[in-house]
């Protein structure tokens, strides 16, 4: 099962969960469990799939498995994760922006890599985003003109 696919389904789980929180508010089944217990607890469960990690499964820029569509899909708070088989992400369409939290976390023993294909930098992290980067080189990132800085990341609005 692909990441997208993964995503979609906690997604609509999250929403048949809620819209089931609704119908039956109030309500007590035979065994006297009221629904009001029961809903907020698969809807907790419900949430805690959505940060199940995306996986990259391949070093394009921007097919299915991609970084980039890696962090498109993701929730906030997802962890994204590598392939051991993929060694480097080369960019072909610019920097991967990062709006919302995330963790991206690389394959140590595969040293996974991040190209900006000497043409553009790798990231450019949104303002009031956290996102934690480990076991991740990135490498060949290339800026220009009086106000270029951050090759590699890019933190809007820092300092």
């Amino acid at each position: 099962m692909g990441r997208t696919t993964e995503v979609m389904s906690s997604r609509c789980l999250q929403r048949i969960l809620a819209a089931l929180a609704r119908r039956f508010a109030g309500r007590r089944f035979r065994d006297g469990l009221h629904a009001g217990f029961l809903f907020p607890l698969l809807f907790a469960v419900g949430l805690s799939l959505s940060a199940q990690a995306g996986v990259v499964t391949n070093g394009s820029d921007s097919d299915a498995g991609s970084l980039r569509q890696a962090v498109a899909d993701a929730l906030p708070g997802d962890t994204i994760t590598f392939n051991p088989s993929v060694r480097v992400v080369t960019l072909t369409s610019g920097e991967i922006q990062v709006t919302k939290d995330l963790v991206i976390r690389g394959d140590a023993t595969s040293r996974t890599s991040v190209s900006g294909n000497n043409a553009s930098r790798v990231f450019a992290v949104g303002l009031g985003t956290s996102v934690t980067m480990t076991d991740l080189v990135m490498r060949d990132g290339r800026v220009s003109g009086a106000a270029a800085s951050g090759g590699g990341v890019f933190c809007l609005g820092a300092a």
